[in-house]
C-alpha cells in the first residue's frame, strides 16, 4: 500500500502516546497485541528533523488520521546524520522512543494501516505479547518500549504471530453474520410485520432493533465500519417507525440494513 504522505516520516510512537494521554487522539487496543486503531477521526501535528543543504532543521505538518486507521508499531532505522543530531542533544534514548540494536539506532514508530486485512499482512513487523490498556499512560509507553526492545533483540528466535488481529476479524465477522440472521428472522417472522401484533410485540421488536443499532454503531474498523454504521442508523430509524406505527417504512429500513450487513462468503 502506498504511503499517504511520502515526504513525511512515520508517526513517532512517543508522539502517539502523548496524543492519547492528552486526549488528542482516541484509540482502542487490538487484544493481545500492541496494535491500536483510531475510534474517531482526528487531526494531529507531526514534528520531525530533516536535513537540507547540510543543515538540520525542524519540519512540521498537520496529519489527519481517519477513524478506523490501524496503528502498527515498527522499528525504523535512524539515518546516521539524524542519530548524531539526536545524540548531541541527549534525545537518542528509550524515553524518546529510541533503542540501539547491533550498533544501529532505531526508532519505535507507528505505521498507518488502512484496515484489518492490511494489518494482518503487516504482522511480520510486530509480535504478540504486549497488550495496551484502554487508556495508555506514560508508564505504558516505557513498558511497550521494554517489551518491543526485547522482541527486536531476539526476533530471530521468536515465532511471528497474527492471532490478535485475525481473532478480532473473525469475531467481528461472526457477530455481524449472527446479527443479520436475527434481523432477517424478525422481518420475516415477527407478528408486527404480519399485521397481528400487539403493544407488547412492538416493544419487543423495538428493543431488539435499538440494541442491534447500538451494536452496529460501535463498529469503527475497516473494512466493516462505514456500511455497518449505515446499517445501525437504518435500524434506529426502523425502531422509530415502529413506535409511530409506520410498519412498512420500518420493514424497508431493516431490509436496507441487511444489505449493508452483507459480508463476503467465508472461504476455507
Amino acid at each position: 500500500m502506498a504511503k499517504r504522505h511520502r515526504t513525511r516520516p512515520a508517526l513517532r510512537a512517543v508522539d502517539v502516546f502523548r496524543w492519547v494521554i492528552n486526549g488528542v487522539l482516541e484509540v482502542r487496543p487490538v487484544k493481545r497485541t500492541p496494535i491500536m486503531y483510531t475510534s474517531t477521526g482526528k487531526v494531529v501535528r507531526q514534528r520531525w528533523f530533516r536535513q537540507r543543504r547540510g543543515q538540520v532543521e525542524t519540519a512540521t505538518a498537520v496529519t489527519y488520521l481517519r477513524m478506523g486507521t490501524f496503528l502498527v508499531p515498527r522499528w525504523i532505522r535512524v539515518p546516521a546524520w539524524r542519530a548524531a543530531h539526536l545524540a548531541g542533544r541527549g534525545l537518542a534514548d528509550r524515553a524518546h522512543g529510541f533503542a540501539t540494536f547491533e550498533g544501529e539506532l532505531k526508532e519505535l514508530c507507528y505505521m498507518q494501516v488502512e484496515d484489518l486485512d492490511h494489518s494482518i499482512r503487516q504482522q511480520d513487523y510486530v509480535l504478540e505479547g504486549y497488550e495496551l490498556p484502554e487508556k495508555p499512560q506514560l508508564d505504558d509507553f516505557m513498558a511497550l518500549m521494554d517489551r518491543l526492545i526485547r522482541i527486536e533483540a531476539i526476533r530471530g528466535n521468536v515465532a511471528i504471530r497474527k492471532a490478535g488481529v485475525e481473532n478480532l476479524h473473525t469475531l467481528t465477522t461472526v457477530r455481524l453474520r449472527s446479527l443479520s440472521r436475527s434481523l432477517r428472522s424478525i422481518v420475516e417472522n415477527a407478528p408486527i410485520f404480519r399485521g397481528d401484533s400487539n403493544q407488547r410485540d412492538r416493544g419487543t421488536v423495538t428493543n431488539a432493533l435499538e440494541k442491534a443499532s447500538r451494536e452496529c454503531l460501535e463498529v469503527r474498523m475497516r473494512p466493516f465500519g462505514t456500511r455497518v454504521r449505515r446499517a445501525g442508523r437504518s435500524l434506529g430509524l426502523a425502531a422509530t417507525h415502529i413506535q409511530t406505527g409506520r410498519i412498512r417504512l420500518a420493514r424497508a429500513r431493516i431490509r436496507s440494513a441487511l444489505k449493508n450487513l452483507e459480508l463476503p462468503p467465508v472461504t476455507t
